[in-house]
Order: C-alpha cells, then structure tokens, then sequence
C-alpha cells in the first residue's frame, strides 16, 4: 500500500426536491365545477424526447415521456352516488375525460382500451371503505392516469390496482391514508404494475404514498407495489415518495424486464427496495433513520436500502449513481446487498451512512463491482466494503471512515483499490485467497460529512 494525497469524493447531491415535497398533499375542493365544458378537442403538448447521461462512459437511459398526441376532451358532472356509469359511458379510444376540481366516489371499476387518458384537477377519487379487491384494473396502450389525490381513509379501504399495457403512464398522484389490512398476505399489494410487450414502456411519476400501511411499530401484510416475470418491458419510477410500508416497499426482484428508478424517496419503511438484474438506480435517497412497520405475517421489521436478487439469480447488470443511503435507524441493515449471485455492479458518486454493523456494500460473486467516487461513514463495525467472488472489481476515488475495518475481498482475481482514503480503527484491507492491487491509498485522511435533514 502507498500512502497519497486524500481525494475526497465529489458526490452529487439530489438530495432531491422530493424532501422538500414529503408529506405535501394535493388541495382538494368540495365539488366540481358546474361549468366545465362536456367535450372538447384537446392537442396535448408534444413533450421532447430527453436523455439522462450517466458519467464514465456508460450508455445514455433515453426516458420517453409522452408523444404528441390529440384526443377528443369530456368533463365528468359527477352527479350520482358514483361516477362509475358516467366514467364508463364517456371514455374511449382517443378520448380525455377530465375531472374538474372535487370529490368523486369510485367503486371498482376496468379500464380497457388505448390512446386514453384520465387528467384530474385538483380532483380526489374516494375508495368506499368495502374495496379490499381490485380497484382500478387498467390494461391498454398509451393511455395515462394523471393529476388525482385517492382517498384510502374509509374505514376498511384496503384497493388493489393493477396497471398493465405498453407504453402507459401513472403520474401526479398521491395515495392518502394507510391501507386497510385484510389479514392476508397474498395480493395484498397497493400496485401491481406490468409492462406486457418487450419494446413497451411504463412509466410511474411522482406517485407518493407516505402514510404507508402501518405506523412504525405497528403491523400490516400490506405492501407498496409487486411486480415480476408479467412485467417483460422497461418500467421507470421517477420522483416518487414512499413510507411507511410494512410488507415489502418497491418488490421487482423477479422482474423480466429493464427496470430504472430515479429520484425517488425512501423513508422509513420496511425491506426497502427489491430488484434484480438490469437495474438502473439514479438519483434515489433512503432515509432508514427511525423505526418501520412490522411485516405481520413474519414478525420482521428490516430497514434495507437496495437489495438485489433477494430471491433468485436474474441476469443483467445493476447501475447505483448519485443515490444516498442513511442506514442509522434501529432496524436499519445493510445499504446494498444481495442474497444471490450478482453480474455487473456499478457504484457511482454515492454516499452512504452505515450502522448498526452492518457492511454498507456486500456483495457476492458472479461479476465485477466498481465502486467510484464513493462515500462510507457511520458507526458500524463490519467492513464497510464486504465483496466475494467478484473477480475484477475495483475501487477508486471513494472515501470511508468508521470505527470498524476497511475493505474485505475475498475469492477474486485482478481487484484493485486506487486513489481512495480508508481511514478505519480496524483493519483497512482483509483479502482472502484474492489478489488485490493497492495504489495511492491514504489512511490519514476525512471523508466529507454530509447532512440529510428535510429539505436538502
């Protein structure tokens, strides 16, 4: 090893308009506007193409938002009791039903159909308090849910939605109030999103869901969101918020198809994000900091960060760039972690608090893992970095401090550590039966402490 300069990692920080956004709901008025026009011609805005770069020369995520597009417009009245008939009669192919600022009583309904769209204003649709089923089951193309506050107070409210299609968007929603609990475990998810065709696409936009499905310390077999082997396309989350979810919070472990997560929040909520192979994680934020939910049908109360291949090997490699992990909370465990073999792992300009003594990033064998630019602090006192059969992984340009030990590779071939600060009371490197080159490493020098209260 070859003491050098200390070069202190730039992490970026998105630490995300999302913070700043916790908890905020959408204004509601009493009743729709008697004035609303009952049909329309509306062009919607034709929205460019944009490309989110990532650094070192990995490959641009084109993130297509919508294309242009002209649909017939026709307001909801929402006279009856329900606007289910009203919903059913005006909605078609190539048509916007729009829903004037109010409140609207839902009963479960299906939504067929493509080239459609629901746009509410300040619009909140009420779940009666005997949905514990299938709520809104959506199936079509290009259509999109856009713009509505869904009331889940009523006693018993506990809905299942499911999302399916190609080329489909859920945005600007917010779930308010926790999910009621049947007491069983199956199905029990708020979403089940799927994108059915290869070369589809769904996308989830600022969707929040922060009053979860229990207190913390309570418990609930309700989940945030599951989807696996139906979801064979690309499905995006992107400036999302969630917490408070007892029974798994994001759940793609099995996923077939590409999965990309970007901006979003994670709080204080149970087992965290589940993922496999083909995963890029932009931008995201967990603030495991306090107590969760009890996951009911097992006990458990575990704050994990971002764990992939949780069940199974799913092939593909994992992007990690510009996230931030605070696992400080009482049941708060490890900020990256795989339980199954794992390809490719990239962690870029990323910043982690680590205790509990856990190992921030631990990982085994199957493929490389760079970790650049990195940040591990906390109190923990395992290895902040914990790889296995990882034959080609690198570390660079990363900083840890912590009382416990440094960097464990063991059972790899060809590993570097370069132009890194470990500054560790414990032992700063344990290799075993691996070979790993060391160059330009400091043990002298301070890791940027970074702060992660509300707000930025």
């Amino acid at each position: 090893m070859t003491d050098g300069g200390s070069q202190e990692p730039t992490s970026r920080r998105r630490l995300l308009k999302v913070l700043g956004t916790t908890g905020a709901s959408l204004p509601l008025a009493g009743c729709p506007s008697p004035s609303a026009p009952d049909s329309e011609t509306r062009q919607t805005p034709s929205r460019e193409t944009t490309e989110r770069p990532t650094t070192g020369g990995v490959s641009t995520e084109t993130a297509r938002t919508s294309v242009s597009e002209s649909r017939q417009r026709r307001a909801i009245r929402g006279s009856g009791r329900t606007v289910n008939d009203e919903l059913e009669l005006l909605l078609a192919d190539g048509v916007e039903v729009y829903f004037p600022p109010g409140r609207y009583v839902l009963d479960p309904i299906s939504l067929r159909g493509n080239d459609w769209s629901l746009v509410g204003e300040n619009a909140t649709l009420v779940v009666p308090g005997d949905v514990t089923g299938p709520y809104l089951d959506v199936d079509g193309s290009n259509w999109t849910i856009d713009g509505f506050t869904i009331d889940l107070t009523a006693d018993g409210a506990a809905p299942v939605n499911h999302l399916k299609g190609t080329d489909w968007t859920l945005k600007d929603v917010e779930f308010v109030g926790q999910m009621d609990d049947p007491g069983r475990r199956k199905n029990s998810w708020l979403l089940f999103p799927a994108v059915t065709e290869r070369d589809g696409r769904g996308l989830v936009e600022n969707v929040t869901a922060m009053d979860g499905s229990a207190d913390p310390g309570q418990s609930s077999n309700r989940g945030l969101t599951w989807f696996g082997q139906n979801n064979v396309g690309t499905l995006v989350w992107r400036e999302c918020r969630f917490s408070k979810w007892a029974n798994n919070t994001l759940y793609g472990a099995n996923s077939a198809g590409r999965l990309v997560i970007e901006d979003c929040l994670f709080e204080n909520t149970n087992v965290g994000v589940r993922v496999g192979g083909d995963t890029v994680v932009r931008g995201c934020t967990w603030l495991q900091t306090g107590r969760v939910p009890v996951q009911r049908w097992s006990g458990d109360a575990n704050a994990r960060g971002l764990w992939i291949n949780s069940n199974q090997y799913m092939p593909g490699a994992v992007t990690i760039e510009d996230c931030a992990f605070v696992m400080t909370g009482p049941t708060a465990t490890r900020a990256i972690t795989s339980n199954h073999e794992v390809e490719d792992v990239t962690v870029r300009n990323t910043t982690v608090v680590q205790g509990n003594d856990f190992s921030a990033v631990d990982l085994p064998g199957n493929g490389s893992t760079r970790i650049q630019q990195t940040t591990i602090t906390g109190d923990s006192r395992a290895p902040a970095i914990a790889l296995a059969r990882r034959d080609g992984s690198t570390i660079e340009t990363s900083c840890i401090q912590q009382p416990g030990d440094g960097i464990r590779i063991s059972h790899s071939e060809n590993c570097a550590v370069r132009n890194s600060t470990v500054n560790v009371d414990g032992a700063p490197f344990d290799f075993r039966d691996a070979t790993v080159r060391t160059r330009n490493v400091t043990r002298r020098g301070r890791c940027r402490q970074h702060s992660f209260s509300q707000g930025g």
